[in-house]
Protein backbone atom coordinates (compact mmCIF):
# COMPACT_ATOMS: atom_id res chain seq x y z
CA UNK A 1 0.00 0.00 0.00
CA UNK A 2 1.01 3.56 -0.62
CA UNK A 3 1.42 6.49 2.11
CA UNK A 4 2.56 9.53 2.12
CA UNK A 5 5.37 10.70 4.97
CA UNK A 6 5.54 14.11 5.98
CA UNK A 7 8.94 15.39 8.31
CA UNK A 8 9.02 18.50 9.97
CA UNK A 9 12.04 20.99 11.57
CA UNK A 10 15.01 19.20 12.37
CA UNK A 11 13.50 15.57 10.75
CA UNK A 12 13.29 17.59 7.50
CA UNK A 13 16.48 19.17 7.28
CA UNK A 14 18.14 15.59 7.99
CA UNK A 15 16.36 13.56 5.73
CA UNK A 16 16.66 16.30 2.68
CA UNK A 17 12.80 16.41 2.37
CA UNK A 18 9.28 17.54 3.84
CA UNK A 19 6.95 14.31 2.19
CA UNK A 20 7.49 11.79 0.10
CA UNK A 21 5.35 9.09 -0.89
CA UNK A 22 6.33 5.51 0.28
CA UNK A 23 4.92 1.77 -0.35
CA UNK A 24 4.59 -0.21 2.58
CA UNK A 25 3.11 -3.72 3.48
CA UNK A 26 -0.42 -3.88 4.27
CA UNK A 27 -1.03 -3.91 8.17
CA UNK A 28 2.83 -1.81 8.67
CA UNK A 29 2.43 0.31 12.38
CA UNK A 30 3.79 3.45 12.65
CA UNK A 31 7.03 2.06 14.46
CA UNK A 32 7.69 -0.04 11.82
CA UNK A 33 7.17 2.60 8.77
CA UNK A 34 9.44 4.64 11.23
CA UNK A 35 12.07 2.02 11.33
CA UNK A 36 12.37 1.87 7.21
CA UNK A 37 12.53 5.71 7.09
CA UNK A 38 16.18 4.85 9.57
CA UNK A 39 17.41 2.57 7.09
CA UNK A 40 16.69 4.54 4.28
CA UNK A 41 17.75 7.65 5.95
CA UNK A 42 20.94 7.45 8.44
CA UNK A 43 20.47 10.92 9.74
CA UNK A 44 17.17 10.28 11.49
CA UNK A 45 18.01 7.60 13.74
CA UNK A 46 18.97 9.84 16.29
CA UNK A 47 15.68 11.21 16.46
CA UNK A 48 14.55 7.63 16.67
CA UNK A 49 13.60 7.72 20.42
CA UNK A 50 12.06 11.00 20.43
CA UNK A 51 9.84 11.48 17.60
CA UNK A 52 6.04 11.15 17.99
CA UNK A 53 3.54 9.93 15.32
CA UNK A 54 0.67 11.96 13.79
CA UNK A 55 -1.65 10.19 11.16
CA UNK A 56 -3.86 12.20 9.48
CA UNK A 57 -3.02 15.39 11.94
CA UNK A 58 -4.15 12.89 14.97
CA UNK A 59 -1.62 11.86 17.56
CA UNK A 60 -1.20 8.24 17.57
CA UNK A 61 0.90 5.61 19.29
CA UNK A 62 3.67 3.57 17.43
CA UNK A 63 1.76 0.62 17.64
CA UNK A 64 -0.91 2.26 15.62
CA UNK A 65 -1.74 0.31 12.01
CA UNK A 66 -1.67 1.65 8.69
CA UNK A 67 -3.78 1.79 6.15
CA UNK A 68 -3.92 2.88 1.86
CA UNK A 69 -3.45 6.96 1.77
CA UNK A 70 -2.78 7.72 4.92
CA UNK A 71 -0.33 10.45 5.79
CA UNK A 72 2.09 9.85 8.84
CA UNK A 73 4.09 12.48 9.71
CA UNK A 74 7.03 12.19 12.40
CA UNK A 75 7.24 14.97 14.94
CA UNK A 76 10.66 16.39 16.68
CA UNK A 77 10.53 17.44 20.01
CA UNK A 78 8.99 21.44 20.22
CA UNK A 79 9.68 24.05 22.80
CA UNK A 80 13.17 24.28 22.39
CA UNK A 81 13.49 20.51 21.17
CA UNK A 82 12.45 19.43 25.22
CA UNK A 83 9.80 16.57 25.67
CA UNK A 84 6.85 18.52 27.04
CA UNK A 85 4.80 15.52 28.36
CA UNK A 86 6.25 12.69 31.17
CA UNK A 87 4.88 9.72 32.30
CA UNK A 88 6.74 8.68 35.40
CA UNK A 89 6.66 5.89 38.43
CA UNK A 90 9.48 8.55 39.95
CA UNK A 91 8.68 11.46 42.63
CA UNK A 92 8.36 14.83 40.90
CA UNK A 93 10.81 18.01 40.84
CA UNK A 94 7.77 20.40 40.99
CA UNK A 95 10.77 23.31 41.25
CA UNK A 96 12.44 21.39 38.22
CA UNK A 97 9.74 21.18 35.87
CA UNK A 98 8.53 25.21 36.73
CA UNK A 99 12.25 26.23 36.17
CA UNK A 100 11.97 24.50 32.85
CA UNK A 101 9.44 26.92 31.26
CA UNK A 102 11.53 30.05 32.32
CA UNK A 103 12.72 32.15 29.70
CA UNK A 104 13.51 35.60 29.70
CA UNK A 105 10.57 36.59 27.10
CA UNK A 106 8.07 35.45 29.50
CA UNK A 107 6.75 37.34 32.65
CA UNK A 108 3.79 35.14 34.15
CA UNK A 109 4.56 31.22 35.43
CA UNK A 110 1.72 29.81 36.33
CA UNK A 111 1.91 26.06 38.14
CA UNK A 112 -0.65 23.05 39.39
CA UNK A 113 0.09 20.38 41.69
CA UNK A 114 -2.19 17.57 41.89
CA UNK A 115 -1.80 16.11 45.95
CA UNK A 116 -3.51 13.15 46.87
CA UNK A 117 -6.14 13.55 50.22
CA UNK A 118 -7.21 11.18 52.50
CA UNK A 119 -10.77 12.01 52.15
CA UNK A 120 -12.58 11.74 48.84
CA UNK A 121 -16.49 10.95 48.79
CA UNK A 122 -16.82 10.42 52.08
CA UNK A 123 -14.15 8.20 52.39
CA UNK A 124 -10.98 7.41 54.14
CA UNK A 125 -8.28 6.75 51.21
CA UNK A 126 -5.28 4.92 52.28
CA UNK A 127 -3.37 5.54 48.85
CA UNK A 128 -3.43 5.23 45.30
CA UNK A 129 -2.26 3.70 42.34
CA UNK A 130 -2.48 5.11 39.15
CA UNK A 131 -1.88 2.96 35.56
CA UNK A 132 -1.04 4.74 32.24
CA UNK A 133 -1.16 3.69 28.47
CA UNK A 134 2.23 5.83 28.41
CA UNK A 135 3.04 6.01 24.65
CA UNK A 136 -0.70 7.44 23.84
CA UNK A 137 -1.18 9.63 27.49
CA UNK A 138 2.33 11.09 26.31
CA UNK A 139 1.02 12.17 22.81
CA UNK A 140 -2.28 13.33 23.82
CA UNK A 141 -0.55 15.71 26.97
CA UNK A 142 1.58 17.05 23.84
CA UNK A 143 -1.35 17.76 21.91
CA UNK A 144 -3.49 19.36 24.50
CA UNK A 145 -0.68 21.55 24.43
CA UNK A 146 -0.41 22.81 20.95
CA UNK A 147 -4.07 23.14 22.05
CA UNK A 148 -3.36 25.66 24.56
CA UNK A 149 -0.72 27.40 22.04
CA UNK A 150 -3.42 27.75 19.61
CA UNK A 151 -5.69 29.61 21.86
CA UNK A 152 -3.24 31.10 23.90
CA UNK A 153 -0.01 32.08 21.66
CA UNK A 154 3.01 31.16 22.75
CA UNK A 155 3.95 30.08 26.00
CA UNK A 156 6.37 27.37 27.71
CA UNK A 157 5.15 24.29 28.76
CA UNK A 158 6.11 21.40 30.86
CA UNK A 159 3.55 18.56 32.46
CA UNK A 160 4.58 15.35 34.69
CA UNK A 161 2.56 12.95 35.89
CA UNK A 162 3.13 9.90 37.97
CA UNK A 163 2.31 6.02 37.75
CA UNK A 164 2.10 3.77 40.29
CA UNK A 165 1.41 3.24 44.23
CA UNK A 166 0.93 6.92 45.65
CA UNK A 167 0.79 7.93 49.18
CA UNK A 168 -1.45 10.48 51.31
CA UNK A 169 0.26 14.07 50.42
CA UNK A 170 2.04 12.89 47.36
CA UNK A 171 1.93 14.97 43.84
CA UNK A 172 0.28 13.09 41.37
CA UNK A 173 0.67 15.82 38.37
CA UNK A 174 2.44 18.89 37.46
CA UNK A 175 1.85 21.59 34.90
CA UNK A 176 3.53 24.53 34.71
CA UNK A 177 3.15 27.29 32.30
CA UNK A 178 4.70 30.21 31.41
CA UNK A 179 3.70 33.10 29.23
CA UNK A 180 4.03 36.42 28.82
CA UNK A 181 1.26 37.57 30.91
CA UNK A 182 -0.53 35.78 34.21
CA UNK A 183 -4.37 36.08 32.15
CA UNK A 184 -2.87 33.10 29.66
CA UNK A 185 -0.63 32.29 32.37
CA UNK A 186 -4.10 31.28 34.22
CA UNK A 187 -6.30 30.45 31.74
CA UNK A 188 -3.81 27.73 29.31
CA UNK A 189 -2.50 26.15 32.70
CA UNK A 190 -6.25 25.34 33.47
CA UNK A 191 -6.96 23.81 30.46
CA UNK A 192 -4.48 22.09 29.93
CA UNK A 193 -5.42 20.13 33.80
CA UNK A 194 -8.79 20.29 32.83
CA UNK A 195 -8.14 18.50 29.29
CA UNK A 196 -5.67 16.06 31.11
CA UNK A 197 -7.75 14.62 33.22
CA UNK A 198 -10.80 13.96 30.56
CA UNK A 199 -9.07 12.90 27.65
CA UNK A 200 -6.02 11.27 28.70
CA UNK A 201 -5.70 7.57 28.84
CA UNK A 202 -4.58 7.58 32.57
CA UNK A 203 -6.38 5.42 35.49
CA UNK A 204 -6.70 5.98 39.26
CA UNK A 205 -7.85 3.45 41.88
CA UNK A 206 -8.61 4.37 45.44
CA UNK A 207 -7.34 2.13 47.91
CA UNK A 208 -9.18 1.78 51.51
CA UNK A 209 -8.51 0.16 54.72
CA UNK A 210 -12.18 -1.99 53.57
CA UNK A 211 -11.86 -1.96 49.39
CA UNK A 212 -10.85 -0.33 46.42
CA UNK A 213 -11.95 0.71 43.15
CA UNK A 214 -10.84 2.23 39.78
CA UNK A 215 -12.35 5.76 39.90
CA UNK A 216 -14.98 6.46 36.98
CA UNK A 217 -15.62 2.54 36.45
CA UNK A 218 -18.89 2.32 38.87
CA UNK A 219 -20.54 5.69 38.63
CA UNK A 220 -18.06 7.19 40.85
CA UNK A 221 -15.78 10.43 40.25
CA UNK A 222 -13.05 12.11 41.70
CA UNK A 223 -10.87 15.73 41.19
Amino acid sequence: MRIKIRLFAVLREKAGFDEIPLDVEEGSTAAEVAQILMKKYPALRPMADIALFAVNTEYVDANYFLTENDELALIPPVSGGMQRAHITPDILDTKAITQSVHKPEYGAVTTFEGVVRQQNLGRTVAYLVYDAYIPMAEAEMERIAIEAEEKWGSMGVSMSHRTGRLEIGEVSIVVAVASGHRKESFEACRYIVDQIKTRVPIWKKEIWEDGEEWIGTSGSSAE
